[in-house]
């Protein structure tokens, strides 16, 4: 039997499962900005969860996506706000914490708390819908194609 297919087959899977994990890393991030606009700070959490709801993955990608969204959307509008201001307010800030002043590393820190809250609500809201998919089904980590029988 021919099994000149069965890369391609793999190769489709692989890139349902990536685009996927990207469509809910930009949609947390989006809705997230948006509660941030209109909601206190705790908003993106809600937006995160309610992505994690939707779109169901396994577990880990769930925490994993909110974890990236909220990393690099936190990570980026502090970074944007400390170049608005010269890093005024970073460094004094970073002075009263333990990061010897450092704006980097406060920048790093607040995306950090920031994707932790995001992995927490993305894991929460795909626990919340019990459709939660623990792990691949048989069909889904087989051959397209049965398996041959040894010839004798």
């Amino acid at each position: 039997m021919d099994r000149s297919f069965e890369p391609q087959t793999k190769l489709i899977i692989i890139i349902h499962y990536d685009m996927k994990f990207l469509i809910t890393i930009l949609l947390i991030a989006l809705l997230s900005f948006l509660c941030g606009l209109y909601l206190p700070w705790w908003g993106f959490a809600l937006a995160a969860c309610l992505v994690g709801a939707l779109i169901p993955q396994r577990p880990g990608l769930s925490f994993l996506a909110g974890f990236l969204a909220l990393f690099l959307l936190w990570g980026g509008l502090a970074c944007f706000i400390n170049a608005a201001n010269n890093s005024i307010l970073s460094v004094k800030i970073a002075q009263i914490l333990p990061l010897n002043g450092s704006p980097v590393l406060l920048i790093l820190v607040t995306g950090f708390v920031a994707a932790l809250v995001g992995g927490g609500a993305a894991l929460t809201g795909c626990y919340l819908t019990g459709k939660a998919p623990l792990r691949e089904t048989e069909e889904e980590l087989s051959l397209p194609y049965p398996e041959e029988e040894p010839v004798a």
